[in-house]
């Protein structure tokens, strides 16, 4: 689904006026199209994704939502976490379409700016669906099970990445049974052989097996 109601310059002050006060008054800290919440090893993470070929224009844009846990990110890529997390770096991560009924995998929502009027109500519209939605959605994710009950769903841990996500987060919350499970399955999958040195990694980092 595309609304069409977009230049850079009226999504920067669409943002500016109704997003990012309101973001900032949840304790988020914006870098670009990017918020971060750091909370006890853990972030959540909202982000503007734009429209391939955006130009100033035109250019649609999106929502996506997701959490990063340090100690998960560390056990799948062995390396220090970046300053400002990336909402493709969480786990797990969706689209907001999903959260407000108006999308699925298949057909997401996205907004287009196409007059200064739309900058107010685009502008209010996502910011209903962010304080209904999008806001306690990412509150409910305060620890690593909640966002396991979460990342249960198949269609969030359907690629190699992120089933070693989905791996670590189940040691990390000691459910090692399961973990190992996810592990030795990709070691023994011969399609998954390029992953394989990084799931033996995942596994020592964590002792999961």
């Amino acid at each position: 689904m595309r609304y069409s109601v977009g230049t850079k310059a009226m999504l920067a002050s669409m943002l500016d006026k109704h997003v990012a006060p309101l973001l900032s008054s949840s304790g988020f800290h914006r870098t670009k199209l990017v918020w971060n919440r750091r909370l006890n090893g853990m972030t959540h993470v909202l982000d503007i994704q734009l429209s391939n070929g955006c130009i100033a224009e035109d250019c649609s844009f999106t929502v996506n939502l997701g959490v990063f846990f340090e100690r998960v990110w560390q056990a799948v890529w062995d390396k220090p976490v970046a300053r400002t997390i990336q909402e493709v770096e969480c786990f797990p991560r969706l689209r907001i379409s999903r959260l407000i009924g108006k999308g699925t995998f298949h057909k997401d929502v996205w907004w287009n700016l196409e007059a200064i009027t739309d900058v107010d109500v685009v502008g209010s519209e996502l910011q209903d669906i962010l304080i209904s939605k999008g806001l306690p959605f990412l509150d409910s994710l305060d620890s690593i099970n909640a966002a396991l009950t979460v990342a249960e769903d198949p269609m969030l841990h359907r690629f190699p990445a992120e089933r070693l996500y989905y791996a670590a987060m189940k040691c990390v919350a000691g459910r090692y049974d399961d973990a190992n499970e996810i592990l030795t399955e990709m070691l023994e999958n011969p399609k998954l052989h390029a992953w394989h040195n990084r799931v033996r990694g995942v596994s020592e980092r964590l002792a999961c097996m």
